[in-house]
C-alpha cells in the first residue's frame, strides 16, 4: 500500500518553482476520464487559476500523463481551490506511474486539507532520493471534499529535476586554462 501524505498547501495563486526542477507539462500527452462542456483538458494546463478542468461521472476521476519517453520526474504540483469549489474539491489522491495503462502501480496517495493553493507531491524512485523514472503517471481523484461526486482542479504542472548540460553530453571536465576557453557549447 502506498504512504498517505498530508499536505499544507502553498496560500498562494502564483507557483515558485525551485531552481533545481524545471517544468515538463509541455512535453506530455494529457487526458482525462471525463468532462463538462467547456471544462476539458486544456484548462489544466492553461496557466490561469480561474479555470478548472470539472469530471463528469463517478469517481474515481483520472488524468493521465503520458510522455514519449521515460522522464525523471520530481514533483507534480496541484492548484485546488476549496473557497470557490466546495464540494467539487478534491480530498485523496492516488498517484500512479508506469510505462502504459497495462502496467500502473500506485506509488502514493496525498490527502489535501480544505484550504486554496498548490499542493506538491514529491517523487522518488523506491528505496532511493533519485526522481521517479516513468514515461506515463496517472492522477486519480478517490474522494472530494464533502463527499462531492465530481471534481474540480484548476492547475496541475509535473517538473523534473534540472540536468547540467555537460553531465547530459558526458563531455570531459577541462582542467587546464587553454583546454576550459572551449569547454562551452556555442
Amino acid at each position: 500500500m502506498a504512504e498517505l501524505l498530508n499536505f499544507n498547501l502553498e496560500q498562494q495563486k502564483s507557483l515558485e518553482i525551485p531552481k533545481n526542477l524545471i517544468n515538463i507539462s509541455s512535453e506530455a500527452i494529457w487526458t482525462v476520464s471525463s468532462a463538462k462542456t467547456g471544462h476539458g483538458v486544456d484548462k489544466i494546463l492553461d496557466k490561469s487559476t480561474e479555470t478548472f478542468w470539472q469530471s463528469d461521472g463517478i469517481l474515481p476521476h483520472l488524468v493521465n500523463i503520458q510522455f514519449q519517453r521515460k522522464m525523471k520526474i520530481a514533483r507534480i504540483s496541484i492548484y485546488i481551490e476549496y473557497s470557490s469549489d466546495e464540494s467539487y474539491t478534491p480530498r485523496v489522491f492516488a498517484v500512479s506511474s508506469g510505462t502504459t495503462f497495462q502496467d500502473l502501480k500506485e506509488i502514493t496517495q496525498a490527502k489535501i486539507k480544505k484550504k486554496d493553493g498548490w499542493a506538491h507531491i514529491e517523487l522518488k524512485q523506491q528505496n532511493s532520493d533519485q526522481p521517479l523514472h516513468s514515461g506515463f503517471i496517472q492522477i486519480a481523484i478517490l474522494r472530494n471534499h464533502i463527499n462531492g461526486n465530481d471534481s474540480h482542479i484548476r492547475q496541475i504542472q509535473i517538473f523534473g529535476k534540472k540536468q547540467p548540460i555537460i553531465s547530459t553530453l558526458h563531455l570531459p571536465k577541462f582542467s587546464t586554462v587553454q583546454f576550459q576557453q572551449y569547454a562551452n557549447l556555442k
